[in-house]
């Protein structure tokens, strides 16, 4: 799998918190095929993302606070 599509797959868990499993699974093996910087980097851009597009304030400090 794509490192991109396991970023998408982290992401889309986090927020829907219906997948708690693979959220921790992630992060206990992550360093094995990307490094601390690649994931604070993916978390960046999609916070960016989500203010670029206009999402409402309130659903974009729920989003930090997961």
């Amino acid at each position: 799998m794509p490192l991109k599509e396991i970023f998408d797959r982290l992401f889309a868990a986090i927020i829907s918190l219906e997948d708690d499993r693979f959220v921790k699974a992630f992060f206990m093996t992550y360093r094995r095929f990307c490094t601390p910087a690649d994931v604070l980097g993916e978390f960046l851009e999609r916070v960016e993302q989500a203010v670029e597009k206009g999402v409402a304030q309130d659903i974009r400090m729920w989003t930090l606070q997961k």
